[in-house]
């Protein structure tokens, strides 16, 4: 397969977004572990901030009510304007920013991105030469469809990831994807399948799902293992199961979580929680009962 072309973050002149943050502004951290995409969730006061060419894109969405006006130089160009819930804010790798922003405080979260990453992306995806990949500089929009990517990462922010690996993996995708349809100077030809997997490769996922549940299952070793990109198999396995992977793998680990409560009385429910896959037995308690309705302790008192 080609191999994107080298990133900026090579550049020793370039600088990493997070030595640019200050470090009291950050509430929380996602590290989706992912490609390096890194996710904080930030209460950003009244003041000045410079920075000189970063290593990462840098995209900000607020995500509180706060209304506060705006200065924005970047490469030299000024952006004006107000900036209120579900705005955004896109600063490609390699441009210098100077900002200022008056009146009140807001929160917001923020991706930084390795370029690697969307150039990664469009090449799995062949819907874009990753070469060609060149973001827009964006100050004052309002994008419904990344307040909702943002709203389901604000969530994993600030639950310590409580959906998994798969789910972070998959909202990479789907936020990489996003920005490379409506945010990049070329527009890729993004395919449309309608098929979902074969039937052989369908068993071929399943039985590898299940032969792992109790291990950090993630979109590449799943994609890797049938021989196809993370992209086209989040698409394809959601067409022919009616369910993205990351829910499919969830249900089954609940129910294996229902077999071994019932099976194994002696074992606490932390245990089975780590037999299963999950990370403790706060995640399980939360999917178990959204799934069934009662808690794992419920269930066993039950049986």
């Amino acid at each position: 397969m080609e191999q994107p072309s080298q990133s900026f973050h090579t550049t020793p002149s370039f600088t990493h977004p997070l030595e640019v943050i200050d470090q009291k502004w950050i509430l929380s951290v996602l590290s989706t572990q992912y490609r390096n995409l890194i996710v904080p969730f930030l209460n950003v006061f009244s003041q000045e901030i410079e920075a000189p060419p970063l290593t990462h894109h840098v995209l900000g969405v607020q995500i509180n009510d706060a209304i506060s006006r705006i200065i924005t130089h970047i490469d030299g160009q000024e952006y004006d304007g107000i900036s209120q819930y579900g705005d955004l804010f896109l600063l490609p790798a390699g441009k210098e920013i100077f900002s200022y922003r008056k009146d009140v405080d807001l929160q917001a979260l923020i991706y930084i991105l390795d370029p690697l990453f969307l150039q990664e992306v469009a090449l799995e995806a062949e819907c874009l030469d990753p070469s060609r990949i060149e973001l827009l500089d964006i100050t004052h929009e309002h994008d419904p469809q990344l307040v909702t990517i943002s709203s389901l990462f604000f969530h994993e922010t600030t639950n310590q990831g409580m959906n998994g690996q798969l789910y972070t993996d998959s909202l990479a995708n789907l936020l990489a994807i996003h920005l490379l349809h409506h945010y990049c100077v070329f527009k890729p030809r993004l395919k449309q399948y309608q098929c979902g997997l074969d039937s052989n490769r369908l068993q071929i996922a399943l039985e590898y799902i299940h032969a792992h549940l109790d291990k950090k299952l993630t979109l590449n070793s799943i994609a890797n293992h049938l021989n196809i990109s993370q992209y086209h198999f989040c698409i394809l396995f959601k067409q022919s199961m009616g369910i993205p992977p990351y829910e499919y793998v969830l249900r089954q680990r609940v129910e294996r979580a229902k077999e071994l409560l019932g099976k194994y009385t002696e074992m606490t429910i932390a245990e089975i929680a780590l037999m299963c896959g999950f990370a403790h037995q706060a995640h399980l308690h939360r999917h178990f009962r959204k799934f069934t309705g009662i808690t794992p302790k419920e269930y066993r008192d039950r049986k």
